[in-house]
Protein backbone atom coordinates (compact mmCIF):
# COMPACT_ATOMS: atom_id res chain seq x y z
CA UNK A 1 0.00 0.00 0.00
CA UNK A 2 1.36 3.70 -0.93
CA UNK A 3 0.31 6.86 -0.39
CA UNK A 4 -0.75 7.78 -3.92
CA UNK A 5 -2.86 4.78 -5.02
CA UNK A 6 -5.14 5.70 -1.91
CA UNK A 7 -6.01 8.77 -3.31
CA UNK A 8 -8.56 8.29 -6.09
CA UNK A 9 -8.08 11.44 -8.27
CA UNK A 10 -9.81 11.54 -11.91
CA UNK A 11 -7.63 11.05 -14.83
CA UNK A 12 -8.45 14.67 -16.25
CA UNK A 13 -6.71 15.71 -13.32
CA UNK A 14 -3.95 14.13 -13.94
CA UNK A 15 -3.78 15.69 -17.21
CA UNK A 16 -4.18 19.27 -15.99
CA UNK A 17 -1.03 18.49 -14.04
CA UNK A 18 0.68 17.75 -16.62
CA UNK A 19 -0.47 21.20 -18.70
CA UNK A 20 1.08 22.79 -15.57
CA UNK A 21 4.19 21.14 -15.61
CA UNK A 22 4.32 22.12 -19.39
CA UNK A 23 3.85 25.50 -18.02
CA UNK A 24 7.10 25.52 -15.76
CA UNK A 25 4.54 24.64 -12.90
CA UNK A 26 3.30 21.74 -10.67
CA UNK A 27 -0.35 20.86 -8.86
CA UNK A 28 0.42 18.24 -5.69
CA UNK A 29 -1.82 16.98 -2.50
CA UNK A 30 -1.50 18.81 0.34
CA UNK A 31 -2.75 18.54 3.95
CA UNK A 32 -5.01 16.29 5.49
CA UNK A 33 -5.46 13.55 2.69
CA UNK A 34 -1.45 13.38 2.73
CA UNK A 35 -0.88 12.78 6.66
CA UNK A 36 -4.21 10.32 6.38
CA UNK A 37 -2.34 8.41 3.55
CA UNK A 38 0.80 8.41 5.39
CA UNK A 39 -1.06 6.31 8.05
CA UNK A 40 -2.55 4.40 6.52
CA UNK A 41 0.48 2.93 4.79
CA UNK A 42 1.87 2.71 8.25
CA UNK A 43 -0.71 0.53 9.40
CA UNK A 44 -1.08 -1.50 6.72
CA UNK A 45 -4.81 -0.46 6.45
CA UNK A 46 -7.22 2.13 5.58
CA UNK A 47 -7.23 2.99 9.55
CA UNK A 48 -8.25 7.14 8.43
CA UNK A 49 -10.52 7.12 5.23
CA UNK A 50 -9.79 10.10 2.71
CA UNK A 51 -12.67 11.73 1.96
CA UNK A 52 -11.08 15.77 0.90
CA UNK A 53 -8.86 15.88 -1.38
CA UNK A 54 -6.96 19.83 -0.89
CA UNK A 55 -4.01 20.37 -3.52
CA UNK A 56 -1.90 22.98 -4.55
CA UNK A 57 0.14 24.87 -6.54
CA UNK A 58 3.09 26.90 -7.40
CA UNK A 59 1.20 29.00 -10.25
CA UNK A 60 -0.46 31.89 -9.09
CA UNK A 61 -3.76 32.50 -8.96
CA UNK A 62 -3.65 34.99 -12.51
CA UNK A 63 -1.48 32.32 -13.76
CA UNK A 64 -3.53 29.31 -13.08
CA UNK A 65 -6.58 30.95 -14.47
CA UNK A 66 -5.09 31.64 -17.55
CA UNK A 67 -4.05 27.86 -17.88
CA UNK A 68 -7.64 26.89 -17.25
CA UNK A 69 -8.88 29.84 -20.01
CA UNK A 70 -6.40 28.53 -22.48
CA UNK A 71 -7.22 25.02 -22.23
CA UNK A 72 -11.14 25.24 -21.63
CA UNK A 73 -11.32 24.40 -18.39
CA UNK A 74 -14.80 25.55 -16.30
CA UNK A 75 -13.75 27.03 -12.84
CA UNK A 76 -15.14 29.05 -10.08
CA UNK A 77 -13.20 31.63 -8.01
CA UNK A 78 -14.23 29.93 -4.36
CA UNK A 79 -11.97 32.04 -2.55
CA UNK A 80 -9.57 33.91 -5.02
CA UNK A 81 -8.51 36.42 -1.74
CA UNK A 82 -6.74 33.16 -0.62
CA UNK A 83 -5.62 31.82 -3.89
CA UNK A 84 -8.07 29.41 -4.47
CA UNK A 85 -9.83 28.20 -7.56
CA UNK A 86 -12.37 25.61 -7.93
CA UNK A 87 -11.64 23.51 -11.03
CA UNK A 88 -14.46 21.38 -11.94
CA UNK A 89 -14.09 18.25 -13.73
CA UNK A 90 -16.81 15.94 -15.95
CA UNK A 91 -16.81 12.68 -15.02
CA UNK A 92 -19.79 11.10 -16.87
CA UNK A 93 -21.96 13.90 -17.16
CA UNK A 94 -21.52 15.01 -13.56
CA UNK A 95 -19.47 17.69 -12.55
CA UNK A 96 -17.00 16.92 -9.38
CA UNK A 97 -15.03 20.04 -7.84
CA UNK A 98 -11.91 20.19 -7.23
CA UNK A 99 -10.28 23.19 -4.94
CA UNK A 100 -6.72 23.68 -6.28
CA UNK A 101 -4.53 26.82 -4.47
CA UNK A 102 -1.97 29.07 -5.02
CA UNK A 103 1.09 28.40 -3.18
CA UNK A 104 1.17 31.45 -0.26
CA UNK A 105 2.45 33.10 2.77
CA UNK A 106 1.10 34.96 5.48
CA UNK A 107 1.75 38.60 5.04
CA UNK A 108 -0.66 39.71 8.33
CA UNK A 109 -2.30 38.05 10.62
CA UNK A 110 -5.05 39.15 13.16
CA UNK A 111 -5.01 36.88 15.01
CA UNK A 112 -7.69 34.43 12.56
CA UNK A 113 -7.68 36.02 9.61
CA UNK A 114 -4.42 36.17 7.37
CA UNK A 115 -3.67 38.68 4.80
CA UNK A 116 -1.11 36.64 2.09
CA UNK A 117 1.40 36.59 -0.66
CA UNK A 118 2.03 34.01 -3.22
CA UNK A 119 5.15 32.36 -3.22
CA UNK A 120 6.01 29.66 -5.51
CA UNK A 121 7.71 28.21 -2.61
CA UNK A 122 6.67 25.01 -1.56
CA UNK A 123 8.95 24.81 2.19
CA UNK A 124 7.60 28.38 2.76
CA UNK A 125 4.04 27.53 2.39
CA UNK A 126 4.54 24.33 4.05
CA UNK A 127 6.35 26.36 6.86
CA UNK A 128 2.78 28.44 7.45
CA UNK A 129 0.89 25.62 7.99
CA UNK A 130 -0.04 24.70 11.80
CA UNK A 131 0.96 21.12 12.50
CA UNK A 132 4.63 18.81 10.98
CA UNK A 133 1.93 16.36 10.26
CA UNK A 134 -0.49 18.81 8.42
CA UNK A 135 2.70 20.50 6.40
CA UNK A 136 3.86 17.11 4.31
CA UNK A 137 3.04 17.16 0.51
CA UNK A 138 2.85 14.65 -1.99
CA UNK A 139 3.65 14.39 -5.59
CA UNK A 140 1.59 12.81 -8.63
CA UNK A 141 4.69 10.85 -9.32
CA UNK A 142 4.22 9.15 -5.16
CA UNK A 143 7.29 11.44 -3.64
CA UNK A 144 6.25 12.69 0.33
CA UNK A 145 7.64 16.02 0.55
CA UNK A 146 8.50 16.65 4.51
CA UNK A 147 10.19 19.57 5.29
CA UNK A 148 9.74 19.69 9.02
CA UNK A 149 9.31 16.22 10.37
CA UNK A 150 5.42 15.25 9.83
CA UNK A 151 6.64 11.94 9.16
CA UNK A 152 8.25 11.65 12.57
CA UNK A 153 5.45 12.80 14.57
CA UNK A 154 2.99 10.56 12.78
CA UNK A 155 5.61 7.33 13.37
CA UNK A 156 5.32 8.29 17.16
CA UNK A 157 1.93 9.79 17.59
CA UNK A 158 3.26 12.98 18.66
CA UNK A 159 2.06 16.47 17.65
CA UNK A 160 3.72 19.30 16.90
CA UNK A 161 3.29 22.67 16.37
CA UNK A 162 5.66 24.13 12.76
CA UNK A 163 8.19 26.37 14.16
CA UNK A 164 7.62 28.17 17.19
CA UNK A 165 4.07 26.72 19.08
CA UNK A 166 3.31 30.77 20.17
CA UNK A 167 3.92 32.09 16.59
CA UNK A 168 1.62 29.37 15.34
CA UNK A 169 -0.94 30.26 17.58
CA UNK A 170 -1.62 33.69 17.34
CA UNK A 171 -1.71 33.67 13.54
CA UNK A 172 -4.79 31.76 14.17
CA UNK A 173 -6.16 30.90 17.12
CA UNK A 174 -8.12 28.56 16.73
CA UNK A 175 -5.05 26.43 15.94
CA UNK A 176 -5.64 25.80 20.22
CA UNK A 177 -8.68 23.74 19.46
CA UNK A 178 -7.11 22.12 16.47
CA UNK A 179 -3.78 20.96 18.65
CA UNK A 180 -6.03 19.00 21.18
CA UNK A 181 -8.57 17.79 18.13
CA UNK A 182 -5.78 16.54 16.66
CA UNK A 183 -4.23 15.48 19.78
CA UNK A 184 -7.00 12.89 20.57
CA UNK A 185 -6.74 11.49 17.36
CA UNK A 186 -3.22 10.59 16.69
CA UNK A 187 -1.79 11.12 20.44
CA UNK A 188 -4.22 11.21 22.88
CA UNK A 189 -4.61 7.17 23.76
CA UNK A 190 -0.84 7.11 24.17
CA UNK A 191 -0.43 9.64 26.36
CA UNK A 192 -4.67 10.15 28.15
CA UNK A 193 -4.02 6.18 29.20
CA UNK A 194 -1.04 6.81 30.67
CA UNK A 195 -1.68 9.97 32.66
CA UNK A 196 1.76 10.63 34.02
CA UNK A 197 3.44 13.68 34.50
CA UNK A 198 6.26 12.57 32.48
CA UNK A 199 4.09 12.10 29.53
CA UNK A 200 3.41 15.43 29.26
CA UNK A 201 6.87 16.48 29.94
CA UNK A 202 7.71 16.54 25.75
CA UNK A 203 4.60 19.08 25.52
CA UNK A 204 5.48 21.71 27.97
CA UNK A 205 6.62 24.50 25.23
CA UNK A 206 3.18 23.42 23.27
CA UNK A 207 1.14 23.79 26.04
CA UNK A 208 2.56 26.27 27.57
CA UNK A 209 1.94 28.76 24.51
CA UNK A 210 -1.56 27.43 24.98
CA UNK A 211 -2.15 29.15 28.41
CA UNK A 212 -0.51 32.27 27.05
CA UNK A 213 -2.85 32.69 24.40
CA UNK A 214 -6.01 31.03 25.23
CA UNK A 215 -7.28 34.50 25.54
CA UNK A 216 -7.20 34.83 21.98
CA UNK A 217 -9.98 32.17 21.76
CA UNK A 218 -12.48 35.13 23.01
CA UNK A 219 -12.49 36.21 19.07
CA UNK A 220 -13.44 33.36 17.64
CA UNK A 221 -16.97 32.72 16.19
CA UNK A 222 -19.46 30.67 18.79
CA UNK A 223 -19.76 28.52 15.72
CA UNK A 224 -16.68 27.72 14.89
CA UNK A 225 -16.07 27.22 18.78
CA UNK A 226 -18.65 24.58 18.90
CA UNK A 227 -18.07 23.15 15.32
CA UNK A 228 -14.19 22.51 16.81
CA UNK A 229 -15.33 20.71 20.15
CA UNK A 230 -17.48 18.65 18.15
CA UNK A 231 -14.79 17.14 16.01
CA UNK A 232 -12.74 17.52 19.03
CA UNK A 233 -14.89 15.09 21.40
CA UNK A 234 -16.77 13.00 18.65
CA UNK A 235 -14.38 10.27 17.64
CA UNK A 236 -15.04 6.32 17.44
CA UNK A 237 -11.31 6.49 19.19
CA UNK A 238 -12.83 8.47 22.41
CA UNK A 239 -13.17 6.80 25.49
CA UNK A 240 -14.17 7.86 29.14
CA UNK A 241 -10.36 8.37 30.22
CA UNK A 242 -9.83 10.55 27.03
CA UNK A 243 -12.58 12.46 27.64
CA UNK A 244 -12.82 13.37 30.88
CA UNK A 245 -9.27 14.21 31.00
CA UNK A 246 -8.95 16.12 27.65
CA UNK A 247 -11.70 18.20 29.51
CA UNK A 248 -9.54 18.95 32.64
CA UNK A 249 -6.50 19.92 30.15
CA UNK A 250 -8.79 22.59 28.72
CA UNK A 251 -10.00 23.65 32.01
CA UNK A 252 -6.44 24.08 33.62
CA UNK A 253 -5.15 25.60 30.42
CA UNK A 254 -7.59 28.68 30.60
CA UNK A 255 -8.95 26.96 27.65
CA UNK A 256 -12.40 26.17 28.84
CA UNK A 257 -13.03 29.73 30.93
CA UNK A 258 -11.99 31.71 27.00
CA UNK A 259 -14.81 29.91 25.16
CA UNK A 260 -17.66 29.64 27.63
CA UNK A 261 -18.89 31.47 31.14
CA UNK A 262 -20.65 28.36 32.32
CA UNK A 263 -18.18 26.77 35.43
CA UNK A 264 -17.01 23.23 34.86
CA UNK A 265 -16.96 21.55 38.58
CA UNK A 266 -14.57 18.75 37.86
CA UNK A 267 -14.46 17.49 41.45
CA UNK A 268 -16.85 14.41 40.48
CA UNK A 269 -14.78 13.71 37.34
CA UNK A 270 -13.57 10.45 38.42
CA UNK A 271 -17.08 9.48 39.19
CA UNK A 272 -17.88 10.28 35.64
CA UNK A 273 -14.91 8.87 34.15
CA UNK A 274 -16.06 5.30 35.08
CA UNK A 275 -19.30 5.71 33.23
CA UNK A 276 -19.68 4.59 29.43
CA UNK A 277 -20.43 7.01 26.71
CA UNK A 278 -20.81 6.73 23.12
CA UNK A 279 -19.20 9.22 21.34
CA UNK A 280 -19.65 8.58 17.87
CA UNK A 281 -22.54 11.43 17.38
CA UNK A 282 -23.90 14.31 18.52
CA UNK A 283 -25.83 13.35 21.34
CA UNK A 284 -23.00 11.15 22.91
CA UNK A 285 -21.25 14.44 23.15
CA UNK A 286 -24.74 16.52 24.44
CA UNK A 287 -24.97 13.46 26.96
CA UNK A 288 -21.41 13.74 28.46
CA UNK A 289 -21.89 17.35 28.89
CA UNK A 290 -25.35 16.90 30.71
CA UNK A 291 -23.99 14.38 32.85
CA UNK A 292 -21.17 16.66 33.97
CA UNK A 293 -22.66 19.97 34.36
CA UNK A 294 -26.52 18.14 35.07
CA UNK A 295 -27.52 21.61 35.65
CA UNK A 296 -30.44 22.42 33.12
CA UNK A 297 -29.52 26.49 33.56
CA UNK A 298 -25.90 25.94 32.95
CA UNK A 299 -26.88 23.56 29.76
CA UNK A 300 -29.16 26.46 28.38
CA UNK A 301 -26.40 29.07 28.54
CA UNK A 302 -23.89 26.97 27.12
CA UNK A 303 -26.70 26.14 24.23
CA UNK A 304 -26.84 29.70 23.71
CA UNK A 305 -22.74 30.87 23.95
CA UNK A 306 -21.89 28.04 21.27
CA UNK A 307 -25.04 28.52 19.15
CA UNK A 308 -26.61 25.10 19.43
CA UNK A 309 -29.40 23.59 16.90
CA UNK A 310 -32.61 23.92 18.49
CA UNK A 311 -32.95 19.84 18.20
CA UNK A 312 -29.34 20.27 19.88
CA UNK A 313 -30.56 22.02 22.84
CA UNK A 314 -34.59 19.98 23.02
CA UNK A 315 -32.41 17.07 23.22
CA UNK A 316 -30.12 17.83 26.23
CA UNK A 317 -33.67 19.78 27.81
CA UNK A 318 -35.06 16.26 27.31
CA UNK A 319 -32.52 14.09 29.37
CA UNK A 320 -32.45 16.69 31.87
CA UNK A 321 -36.40 16.73 32.29
CA UNK A 322 -36.85 13.38 31.85
CA UNK A 323 -34.07 11.65 34.19
CA UNK A 324 -37.09 11.11 37.09
CA UNK A 325 -40.02 10.76 35.18
CA UNK A 326 -41.78 7.49 35.14
CA UNK A 327 -43.87 8.47 32.15
CA UNK A 328 -43.77 5.33 29.75
CA UNK A 329 -41.77 4.98 26.73
CA UNK A 330 -44.57 4.58 24.43
CA UNK A 331 -46.29 7.55 25.78
CA UNK A 332 -43.22 9.59 25.10
CA UNK A 333 -42.79 8.44 21.84
CA UNK A 334 -46.67 8.70 20.56
CA UNK A 335 -48.34 11.46 22.95
CA UNK A 336 -45.34 13.71 23.58
CA UNK A 337 -44.06 13.37 19.99
CA UNK A 338 -40.31 12.31 21.28
CA UNK A 339 -37.97 10.48 18.81
CA UNK A 340 -37.76 7.01 19.71
CA UNK A 341 -34.05 6.62 19.11
CA UNK A 342 -33.83 8.95 22.32
CA UNK A 343 -35.79 6.81 24.53
CA UNK A 344 -32.55 4.08 24.34
CA UNK A 345 -29.98 6.93 24.88
CA UNK A 346 -32.60 8.50 28.05
CA UNK A 347 -32.43 4.75 29.35
CA UNK A 348 -28.14 4.74 29.17
CA UNK A 349 -28.78 8.39 30.20
CA UNK A 350 -30.18 7.30 33.15
CA UNK A 351 -28.31 4.08 34.24
CA UNK A 352 -24.96 6.22 34.16
CA UNK A 353 -27.21 8.02 36.79
CA UNK A 354 -27.60 5.23 38.72
CA UNK A 355 -25.98 6.15 42.05
CA UNK A 356 -28.32 8.65 42.43
CA UNK A 357 -31.38 7.75 41.13
CA UNK A 358 -32.68 4.55 42.26
CA UNK A 359 -32.43 2.00 39.30
CA UNK A 360 -35.59 -0.05 39.84
CA UNK A 361 -37.53 3.30 38.27
CA UNK A 362 -35.59 2.42 34.85
CA UNK A 363 -37.14 -1.18 34.51
CA UNK A 364 -40.26 0.31 32.91
CA UNK A 365 -38.00 2.09 30.16
CA UNK A 366 -35.61 -0.75 29.88
CA UNK A 367 -38.83 -3.05 28.61
CA UNK A 368 -40.36 -0.27 27.09
CA UNK A 369 -37.51 1.03 24.47
CA UNK A 370 -38.32 -2.30 22.52
CA UNK A 371 -41.50 -1.41 21.81
CA UNK A 372 -41.01 1.95 21.00
CA UNK A 373 -38.50 1.15 18.67
CA UNK A 374 -41.25 -0.90 16.68
CA UNK A 375 -43.32 1.74 16.07
CA UNK A 376 -40.34 3.89 15.34
CA UNK A 377 -40.59 3.77 11.52
CA UNK A 378 -44.40 4.21 11.49
CA UNK A 379 -43.98 8.25 12.26
CA UNK A 380 -47.34 9.11 11.08
CA UNK A 381 -49.15 6.71 13.94
CA UNK A 382 -51.72 9.15 15.67
CA UNK A 383 -54.56 8.89 17.72
CA UNK A 384 -57.65 7.79 16.13
CA UNK A 385 -60.36 9.85 18.27
CA UNK A 386 -59.95 13.50 17.33
CA UNK A 387 -62.14 16.07 19.38
CA UNK A 388 -64.16 15.85 16.08
CA UNK A 389 -65.19 12.63 16.86
CA UNK A 390 -65.97 13.45 20.36
CA UNK A 391 -67.99 16.39 19.48
CA UNK A 392 -69.68 13.96 17.52
CA UNK A 393 -71.18 11.80 19.88
CA UNK A 394 -72.02 14.57 22.21
CA UNK A 395 -69.24 16.47 23.96
CA UNK A 396 -68.81 20.32 23.46
CA UNK A 397 -65.73 22.39 23.32
CA UNK A 398 -63.77 23.13 26.68
CA UNK A 399 -61.48 22.37 29.03
CA UNK A 400 -63.32 19.15 29.56
CA UNK A 401 -62.91 18.11 26.05
CA UNK A 402 -58.92 18.57 25.98
CA UNK A 403 -58.74 16.52 29.39
CA UNK A 404 -60.65 13.90 28.02
CA UNK A 405 -59.10 13.84 24.75
CA UNK A 406 -55.74 13.45 26.88
CA UNK A 407 -57.42 10.53 28.93
CA UNK A 408 -57.92 8.61 25.59
CA UNK A 409 -54.23 8.78 24.30
CA UNK A 410 -53.60 7.28 27.35
CA UNK A 411 -55.78 4.50 26.71
CA UNK A 412 -54.44 4.15 23.33
CA UNK A 413 -51.04 3.85 24.23
CA UNK A 414 -52.17 1.10 26.78
CA UNK A 415 -54.19 -0.89 24.23
CA UNK A 416 -50.89 -0.70 22.00
CA UNK A 417 -48.78 -1.37 24.89
CA UNK A 418 -51.20 -5.01 25.35
CA UNK A 419 -50.68 -5.92 21.64
CA UNK A 420 -47.46 -5.55 20.93
CA UNK A 421 -47.01 -7.74 24.46
CA UNK A 422 -48.62 -10.56 21.84
CA UNK A 423 -46.45 -11.70 19.47
CA UNK A 424 -49.12 -12.49 17.43
CA UNK A 425 -50.35 -8.89 17.63
CA UNK A 426 -49.23 -5.94 15.34
CA UNK A 427 -50.24 -2.65 17.04
CA UNK A 428 -49.96 -0.94 13.10
CA UNK A 429 -52.60 -3.30 11.88
CA UNK A 430 -54.94 -2.38 14.19
CA UNK A 431 -57.71 -0.24 14.17
CA UNK A 432 -58.38 1.06 18.00
CA UNK A 433 -60.94 3.61 17.17
CA UNK A 434 -64.15 1.74 17.69
CA UNK A 435 -62.63 0.59 21.56
CA UNK A 436 -61.79 4.17 22.28
CA UNK A 437 -65.08 5.77 21.25
CA UNK A 438 -66.58 3.22 23.34
CA UNK A 439 -63.44 4.18 26.01
CA UNK A 440 -64.94 8.00 25.32
CA UNK A 441 -68.87 7.26 26.72
CA UNK A 442 -67.82 6.06 29.75
CA UNK A 443 -65.71 8.66 30.53
CA UNK A 444 -66.76 11.85 33.16
CA UNK A 445 -64.34 14.83 33.36
CA UNK A 446 -65.80 17.58 35.61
Amino acid sequence: MTQLNQIAVPEEIRLLRNIFLSHGFDIRFVGGCVRDAYINTLVGYLHHPIADIDFATNAAPEQAIEIYKTYQYRYIETGLQHGTITVLIDEDGVASKFEITSLRVDAKTDGRHAEVAWTSDWTLDAARRDLRMNSMSLTFDGQLIDPFGGVEDLTNGNLEFVGDPSERIREDYLRILRWFRFFVRFAGEKYYYARTPADWAQYQPTLSAIRENAHGLQQISAERIWSEIKKMFISKKMSNSIATNLLKHLQELGVLSRITKVNFDLKDFSLVGNRTYHYDSVNGLLMFLTIVLDDKTKLEQLAREWRWSNSELKYVQFLIDHKETQKDALELVLIDNVPAEWIGELVRYRHQLAETNKPNTLRNYIRAVSNSNRVHHHKDLKCPVTGTDLKAIGWSDGPGLGAAIAQIKRKWVSLIQADLASSSWSAIDIDYKDQLLIYAQQLTID
